[in-house]
């Protein structure tokens, strides 16, 4: 169910930012290189620009296997004088859905060869005690606060049922567009663009001229549907298909990255059927449940059994419902894709309650 309000998605998202403003001392604009990122940072510095509170704060956390566009966008961003650049090119743990074996990239790992050479100006020390990227993220927006602070972050709920699902309950006083960050100081991420369509994010871009990542326009050139255009890490369980784009669009960085990503040419010749359940049961096996087994215990290694197990469990009580063989596919995509943490399990409960 939608509620309409009188004032258009812009009016509402500057409203947003300016109440944020309002109640936070200290912010911060989370950058992606993506389009929802461009039109959070411009809209947060039309505000910042209005109330005289510029620079702004901008976070990217390099991920090194990056597309040459998203890096060559994010050094036109950061050089901007109406931007305070946070660029963290620092040492931690990636986890890659191309390999079932080798699931891990360790980015910027010292010693070794990268994909290409740090930034002069970014940081470039891990002292924040973890190493995972989802923990590094957060912790490296709770350090750029010194006691609250508040962080920009371009996420929409069109995206994903489970996305919209995370923003049904308030975080902040009466606000459900937000998170609280793991640390016992008020410190709170907030999606001001959360009910934006995908037009309404190219509609803003194209009718205030902004600048954005050249990559969309490569991948439109290349057919890729709209939906699926992801312009960060290549190696995320949400991302393969980029590995297959990568090749045709950024053959240099293709073949650096070939070279350091453990299974990116599996998934290139393999193509689309590397990452997703087959549209039909295969022949030799009685139904999906048996096929599902065979993929445990033959592409899951044994030090990842367990977890990938108890991942599968959240698929458990849909067996005698009526998504039971979609609850089995799914389960079946995360097996292939590696994805030992669940987000696509996460993201097909949040539809069936939405269903």
């Amino acid at each position: 169910m939608r509620l309409y309000l009188k004032k258009s998605v812009l009016e509402a998202a500057l409203g947003r930012i300016h109440r944020i403003f309002d109640e936070f001392n200290d912010v911060m604009v989370s950058f992606s290189g993506g389009k929802d990122s461009t039109v959070v940072l411009d809209l947060v510095k039309r505000v910042a620009r209005e109330r005289n509170q510029l620079p702004v704060k901008v976070l990217f956390l390099d991920q090194e296997a990056e597309w040459e566009a998203t890096v060559t966008y994010m050094r036109l961003i950061m050089s901007n004088p109406e931007v305070q650049p946070l660029w963290y090119q620092i040492p931690f743990r990636l986890f890659n859905s191309a390999s079932c074996f080798n699931t891990w990239l360790h980015c910027w790992e010292p010693g070794k060869e990268w994909i290409r050479d740090k930034e002069p100006n970014s940081i470039k020390e891990n002292t924040l005690g973890v190493d995972r990227f989802g923990d590094v993220l957060d912790k490296v927006v709770v350090s750029t606060f010194p006691e609250s602070g508040a962080t920009f972050i371009g996420m929409r709920a069109e995206e994903s049922p489970a996305r919209a699902l995370a923003m049904a309950s308030p975080t902040y006083k009466d606000i459900t567009w937000g998170r609280k960050y793991p640390t016992k100081r008020s410190i709170y991420g907030f999606f001001p663009i959360y009910d934006w369509s995908y037009s309404d994010v190219w509609r803003y871009i194209y009718e205030n001229s902004l600048p954005y990542n050249e990559l969309y326009d490569k991948m439109y050139a290349l057919g890729v549907k709209t939906t699926a255009m992801r312009v960060s890490s290549v190696c995320h369980e949400t991302a393969l298909r980029s590995l297959i784009q990568l090749s045709e669009i950024e053959p240099t960085t293709w073949l650096k990255i070939s070279a350091r990503l453990a299974g990116a040419n599996t998934v290139k010749t393999l193509k689309s059927d590397s990452f997703k359940c087959p549209d039909k049961l295969p022949y030799m096996f009685k139904d999906w449940y048996e096929y599902r087994d065979y993929l445990f215990e033959n592409l899951v290694d044994d030090q990842h059994k367990e977890q990938m197990a108890n991942t599968l469990k959240g698929c458990d009580k849909y067996e005698n419902t009526k998504y039971a063989e979609k609850a089995v596919q799914v389960q079946i995509t995360t097996i292939i894709c590696g994805d030992l943490f669940g987000t696509k399990i996460k993201n097909f409960k949040a539809s069936c309650v939405y269903g």
